[in-house]
């Protein structure tokens, strides 16, 4: 039996977190919206990242055409951009419940 990649469900929700359910993979984007278009600039706002994650997780977000290369680093298509909503609801979700309460281990500010 080979590995599963997937949810294998018919859920659009599934069908979404294929794509950008990957642990890094939002917050990728969450960057690209606030405008980092480099790794550098990406690792920037995610100090903690690991160092190879960025190039991985910008292959899926590429081939998902939710981004593309181009001659100063990468951009989000009309598809990424269409994430902000989704991301300010999770913002906004995390900040008004205690569905994601804010502990000091949250704290990333290191370089």
């Amino acid at each position: 039996m080979g590995i599963v990649t997937g949810y294998g469900q018919f859920c659009a929700i599934a069908r979404a977190l294929e794509v950008v359910g990957e642990r890094w993979t939002l917050l990728i984007v969450r960057e690209m919206l606030l405008g980092a278009t480099t790794f550098t600039g990406i690792r920037r706002g995610l100090p903690a990242i690991p160092r190879a994650t960025p190039s991985a997780r910008l292959g899926t977000i590429v081939a998902a055409g939710i981004a593309e290369p181009g001659a100063q680093g990468y951009r989000l298509t009309q598809t990424g951009l269409e994430l902000a909503p989704v991301i300010r609801e999770m913002a906004r979700w995390a900040t008004v419940t205690d569905g994601a309460a804010l502990t000091a281990a949250h704290l990333d500010t290191a370089p």
